[in-house]
């Protein structure tokens, strides 16, 4: 997961360096905002769900919420990555 979300963010962090270099400016989409925030929803689930160790159920419900959010947030980064590079495939043209 964690190569899968630095790699869509160096992707797009490269493409709006190139696309600052001529002059662009490529706004965020809806899809990439939504994997945000999946992604700020979700660390602080796991991060209760760590910290719970004396409440084990309610441990376990952080936990999966946590892990439903960073899959959904996962499926979000390899949505709005693919998305992003489809939108602004003229950056690579330059």
């Amino acid at each position: 997961m964690l190569i899968i979300i630095l790699a869509r963010e160096f992707a797009v962090a490269g493409m709006r360096t190139v696309a600052a270099a001529e002059g662009l400016v490529i706004a965020a989409g809806m899809s990439g905002k939504l994997k945000t925030v999946l992604q700020m929803i979700a660390v602080p689930l796991l991060l209760l769900a760590a910290a719970l160790g004396s409440m084990p159920e309610v441990q376990h419900y952080c936990a999966l919420a946590g892990d439903i959010f960073l899959w959904a947030s996962l499926f979000m980064t390899v949505y709005s990555g693919i998305e992003y590079i489809w939108k602004n495939k003229n950056v690579f043209s330059m």
